[in-house]
């Protein structure tokens, strides 16, 4: 057997093993330490490359969940520069906050960036973090 095919075999295992969770639950061997996915323990810092990994799977998850929310011939019309606005500002409030933009969503739709961007002004998104909300809808109006 190769190496390759013992190391698959124990992953295997583990996987069978430790089972998957995808939420955060309290470690039954180590008070205080949650852990989740595989068995892993969430007990130290995350490193900067298992933080840009997370980070690029929930940007993947984003863009997906764009598209529940924004018709996608509307989104295919924009340019690349402000589709991604819209995919952060996604990434940073999720699915359910975003749909609640229905004004901005119906404005983008029709192809109204310079409105979308006055609904993002006027929103309990651009009152809590006005700066990064700023440079958003300048963007978009843009």
């Amino acid at each position: 057997m190769l190496p390759d095919q013992f190391e698959s075999e124990a992953l295997t295992r583990v996987k069978l093993h430790e089972g998957f969770n995808a939420t955060l639950y309290p470690d039954p061997l180590n008070p205080g330490i949650l852990t989740g996915g595989y068995g892993h323990n969430f007990h130290e810092p995350i490193s900067p490359a298992l933080a840009e990994k997370i980070l690029l799977h929930d940007w993947d998850v984003a863009k997906t969940e764009l598209g529940k929310a924004v018709n996608w011939e509307a989104l295919n019309r924009l340019p690349y520069h402000k589709y991604f606005v819209l995919v952060e500002i996604m990434f940073q409030l999720g699915l359910t906050k975003f749909k609640s933009f229905k004004k901005m969503i119906a404005a983008i739709e029709r192809g109204d960036m310079k409105e979308a961007a006055k609904e993002l002004r006027d929103s309990k998104y651009y009152r809590q973090v006005p700066d990064r909300a700023e440079k958003l809808a300048k963007i978009l109006e843009e």
